[in-house]
């Protein structure tokens, strides 16, 4: 295939598809070979580090888990409606380390991650500091 593309839906259940055909460190491969990949709503998310699971239970409990990690950061895609809830709950259970963010992909917009430098195109993503949420400047085109 000429691209990778991982469309939208549940991140959950995405990454425990990949995880259980063993595909994550096929999907890895490929991107250190150069392939270029292209993720859209979830898909964009499960391209980055991390995301977090909430307890259908209890919905103020949540946790971390992987993602494929292609790109060093985690995302969050089309949130800005909701004031980055989900990302900001992400953002505060990673550890606070210096320039380290998560990133907020608003609609219309995106992200383009390419040789070794995240670029915002169509305007500007929302970014967080890890450990506090706190909002930082925003990525610019």
């Amino acid at each position: 295939a000429d691209l990778v593309f991982m469309s939208g839906g549940d991140v959950d259940a995405g990454m425990k598809v990949i995880n259980h055909r063993g595909l994550a460190p096929f999907f890895r491969k490929l991107n250190e070979a150069g392939k270029p990949m292209e993720g859209i709503s979830a898909g964009s998310i499960l391209l980055g580090s991390k995301w977090v699971r909430f307890s259908e239970e209890d919905e103020t409990k949540s946790e971390v888990f992987d993602c494929l990690g292609v790109v060093p950061w985690s995302f969050d895609a089309h949130g800005e409606k909701e004031g980055w809830e989900e990302l900001l709950t992400l953002a505060k259970h990673l550890p606070e380390k210096k320039g380290d963010f998560v990133c907020g992909l608003v609609s219309s917009h995106c992200g383009v991650w390419k040789g070794g430098e995240l670029h915002a195109r169509g305007g500007p993503l929302h970014r967080f500091a890890t450990g506090t949420g706190r909002k930082l400047p925003d990525l610019e085109p």
